[in-house]
């Protein structure tokens, strides 16, 4: 939805400030949460406790399975869109979501460090939560100095944060005020994003205010309160999620793809988008369905 809504070609079709690009970048900033969520559910995996992470499974499974699958597609990309045999330089922008992945790993050790010490890991996340309302704050108000925060960096935070979330207990009401700031924060989003014009406003920031405080309401929301919908719907979403990371990796080339072809027979609207990101989805999910029945491939490039 973020690459659909966001893309350079649905803004080159359609003018800032027009009804259709509002809903377009509406739609994209009620999908920025999704980036930072997605760096919690890592917190949550890996500064477990009882998960055991010696640095040769560290680096030998995780780090290495990313960086290999970085390589063979910045190749595949390379060849299919920039018919290039030299794959570095001409990655597609997704895929520094797998570099930060790749660091963020290879701090993890230091991370499980900090998450033993509840006194040091609550330190540190209201520290890292008070740098980037700094930050956020100074882009309207002039401020007496700039705040160095280069320790208290962006992804390892929410990281941090997501074990955080996911050991304490809310009171009711402050649980309430929670959602309720994610609700606020999600019309801050969307206001911020069409009164400014721009696709890369300062609410565009996966570690913008707003998107911080999303962010925090769904994962709090979602690792408290269990939810069924049947085998079917559970099932479904077992599969989805067992394709997630052949999804990332496949979905712009299958945007691109798409996004072409449905704006010949579609005007530019947010149809267009969630037409793009439905075919698209459905393309990455059955490519990366294919890609994980063969055998020795399935575990590294999907």
């Amino acid at each position: 939805m973020i690459h659909a809504a966001g893309s350079p070609e649905m803004h080159h079709w359609i003018d800032a400030g027009c009804a259709e690009w509002n809903w377009c970048a509406a739609l994209d900033a009620l999908s920025r949460w999704s980036v930072p969520v997605f760096a919690m559910l890592s917190g949550v995996l890996f500064l477990s406790p009882k998960k055991e992470l010696p640095l040769s499974k560290l680096y030998g499974k995780y780090i290495a399975r990313i960086a290999i699958a970085l390589g063979v597609w910045s190749c595949f990309y390379a060849l299919t869109l920039h018919h290039s045999f030299y794959p570095f330089g001409t990655q597609e922008g997704h895929f520094w979501y797998l570099g930060m992945c790749i660091g963020l790993y290879m701090a993890m050790p230091i991370m499980r460090y900090i998450a033993k010490e509840q006194n040091l890991l609550a330190y540190f996340c209201w520290v890292w939560l008070a740098c980037k309302i700094w930050f956020f704050v100074g882009h309207y108000v002039p401020l007496p100095f700039e705040l160095s925060h280069l320790l208290f960096v962006d992804y390892v935070g929410y990281c941090l944060w997501a074990y955080y979330l996911s050991n304490i207990v809310l009171p009711k009401t402050y649980e309430y005020m929670l959602y309720g700031s994610g609700v606020v924060a999600l019309c801050v989003d969307v206001f911020g994003y069409i009164v400014t014009e721009d696709s890369n406003c300062v609410y565009a920031s996966y570690v913008a205010v707003p998107n911080i405080v999303i962010a925090f309401a769904l994962f709090y929301l979602c690792t408290h309160h269990s939810f069924n919908g049947g085998v079917v719907l559970n099932r479904f979403i077992q599969t989805i999620s067992e394709c997630t990371f052949g999804i990332y990796l496949i979905h712009i080339w299958a945007l691109i793809q798409v996004i072409f072809r449905v704006h010949r027979f579609v005007p530019s609207s947010p149809l267009t988008v969630i037409i793009s990101v439905g075919m698209a989805f459905v393309m990455s999910l059955c490519i990366t369905f294919i890609l994980k029945k063969i055998p020795n491939l399935n575990k590294w490039i999907v």
